[in-house]
This record gives C-alpha cells, structure tokens and sequence, in this order.
C-alpha cells in the first residue's frame, strides 16, 4: 500500500491486454503524464465527440476465419465504483493476415462512427461526477479505469479483455512567498539585489516565471496585469525535478524545489532604482493542451548599493533569506547592515554545503525548523 501510494502521487498509466485463443484486444494510452482531464477533451456522459485521443484499442483476429464480436467499454472511478457503460453492434474481426482494427475514444463515442456505442449507461455516481465536470470543467482528482471486454458472438472463447489506468492529481495550488509583495499593495515591496530569490509553494511541478518593469512613463491607473503584458524582462520555464520528467518541457531547467534566484549571467540585469512585477503560471498536463493555472501577480523594487552587486549567488541567497527572517537586521542601524557572508555555515560540527545550507535557513524561514534564539556577534 504504501508503494502504492508513493506511485498515486503523480500521473501513473496502465496498459494491460489479455489474451483470447481467437481475437485479442490490446488497450495503449495515447496521453502520457496527464494530470487532469478536462470537459472539452473528454465527456465520459457519451455527449459529444471527444477533442483528445486517450486511447487506442487494437483488435487483431489470430484465426484463418472472420470473426463477428461486440465491443464493451466500463468506465470506473477507483473512490466511486463503476461511473458508466456500453456496447457496440457487433462488428466483423478479418481472419489473421488482415489489417487489424484500431479504435480510438473517438470512435467509441462519436455518433456517426460503425464503433459508436449503442447502449451507453451512467450509474448514479456517474451522474454525479457528471454534474461536477459540468461545473468545474475537469474530472475530480481519482484513479480512473477503463476496461475493456471483446466478445465473440458464438460464445465459444471468454472475451479478450484489456485495461487502462488514469490517475488524475488535478495540481491547482500556487501561492507565491517572495520577494515583495502583492501588486495592488501599498507597499514598495523593496529588496537590495538585483538577483532576486523567488519563492512560492505549489502542487504543481512545471512553471513558467514572467518578470515584467514597470516604465517611468506608465500611467498610473495600469492594472497589474496590462504591467505585466507591458515590458517583460524575463520569461523562462521551470520544473521540480522531483515530480517528473522534463522530457515534454521546451527549453526549461530543472530546480530541485520551489525556489529560483534571478540569473547572475545569461538574462537582463535588473536595475536599482526600478520597479518590477512577476507571475508564475503553472503548467499542468491535461488530456488536451496544457492547463495553465496564474498565481497572484507581486511587485519588489531594487534598493542598494553598487557592492550588493558584487555578492555571490549563495552569499545574495542567504541574505535574502536572513531578510525574510528578520528585515530589521539589515537595514541601517541593523545589527547585519552591511554584513558580506562568509559562505560556511557548520552544523553540529558539520561543514554544510550550498544546498544544504540554503535549505536549512529556508524550513526556517517557513517555521518548518523553529528558531528559539539568534545572536550577533
């Protein structure tokens, strides 16, 4: 179980196919990694014709003689129980050396087609599920499995039977923590690096960051979002490396957590004095084109110094983090004002290295690690 459920945490798909002694039947998901499964890709209420190829059946008679069968379809909901079923006609299979039959969702459950199903059923919980697809737009978060019987009409062999698996996440969480803060704020949202620390916190595991200026000559009734359509800066994408593969990411970079610092090399500076707005929009993989899910659009203004510049990426981090932790350390007249890191940072007598430093101050900062005391010496 708990194997299981380490698995149930991401996208899982499954093929399986059995096979009769005279026709097989094998199922193959033609949408790999899907997170969700929205109304316009598929309708399993049997309306409509499908956007998205999910599956593909393959039919293949293995005999000298045609084959006349049926084809059924149940669709279950693993919290929930059979949602919905049907037939098709029966249909002729051509003897062994024939082209195969390939059918597809489409096919299942387009009106015109010779495979559309007949007598298609919803149960109660498929009622159900469909009330809350046609309210939300996606399927609920559950394991979904589709299986498939071929009968052959002589009654002579137990039908072929085949099945897929969909697991469905629905990701839709994303708060941002820093820098600044939200755009409609009072608040300047000041930092004093131009390597700013993004932070935020979500289920989702692909994202693309935007970094939009705000123009000295920009009116002043602009909302955040015509800002961020204004001058963007930066726009680049990124993934948790943890949760999936980056395969179907165009050019993004991995990141081993939900936290980016703004390029040191390779992207345009971002300048003190100036006023900047960002947004993350989450990717997440759906049945059809990729679900884009915005979080809050937040501002930060660059203050300091020329030598803030001269700092390291780890030494910018960690005063970043300090920052969050406590502001008023370094301001002016704060006890780190001024302060440069040195980079080693022991614990229990132990040297910790970059990562392990940034993540130690950073489960501070979220109060994952509480900190009963701090001095400065």
């Amino acid at each position: 179980m708990k194997i299981q459920n380490l698995f149930f945490s991401f996208i899982l798909l499954l093929a399986v196919a059995l096979s009769a002694a005279n026709v097989t039947i094998t199922a193959t998901p033609q949408s790999s990694d899907v997170q969700t499964f929205m109304l316009s890709d598929f309708n399993f209420a049997g309306r409509g014709t499908s956007a998205t190829v999910l599956f593909r059946l393959d039919i293949q008679n293995t005999t000298t003689e045609p084959r006349e069968c049926e084809l059924e379809i149940q669709i279950v909901a693993a919290n929930q129980g059979l949602i919905a079923s049907g037939r098709t006609k029966s249909f002729i299979v051509e003897e062994m050396g024939k082209p195969q039959i390939t059918i597809t969702n489409q096919n299942l459950f387009g009106e015109a087609h010779r495979f559309r199903l007949q007598n298609y059923q919803i149960e109660a919980a498929g009622n159900e599920l469909s009330s809350f697809l046609l309210s939300t737009g996606r399927l609920p978060a559950d394991s979904y499995i589709f299986r498939f019987f071929l009968y052959e009409m002589d009654g002579a062999m137990s039908p072929a039977t085949a099945e897929i698996r969909f697991v469905l996440t629905n990701p839709n969480t994303l708060d941002l923590i820093s820098p600044g803060v939200v755009a409609n704020a009072a608040q300047e949202g000041l930092i004093y690096t131009p390597y700013p620390l993004f932070r935020w916190e979500s289920d989702i595991s692909v994202f693309k960051l935007i970094v939009s200026e705000r123009l000295p000559d920009a009116q002043d009734d602009l909302s955040p979002e015509e800002i961020m359509q204004q001058h963007v800066v930066f726009e680049h994408t990124l993934m948790v490396e943890q949760n999936e593969s980056l395969a179907d990411v165009p050019q993004g970079e991995r990141i081993p957590s939900t936290l980016y610092q703004y390029p040191v090399a390779g992207a345009r500076l971002l300048e003190e004095g100036k006023t900047y707005y960002w947004q993350l929009i989450g990717l997440v993989k759906s049945s059809g084109e990729p679900l884009e899910i915005p979080s809050e659009i937040w501002k930060f203004r660059i203050v300091g110094s020329d030598p803030t510049q001269r700092l390291t990426p780890l030494q910018q981090q960690i005063l970043n983090l300090v920052r969050e932790l406590d502001s008023s350390l370094l301001t002016p007249g704060g006890d780190l004002n001024g302060f440069i890191p040195t980079e080693t940072v022991t614990k229990n007598g132990v040297v910790l290295g970059d990562e392990d430093i940034i993540n130690l101050l950073s489960k501070i900062v979220n109060g994952d690690i509480e900190l009963l005391d701090k001095t400065v010496e």
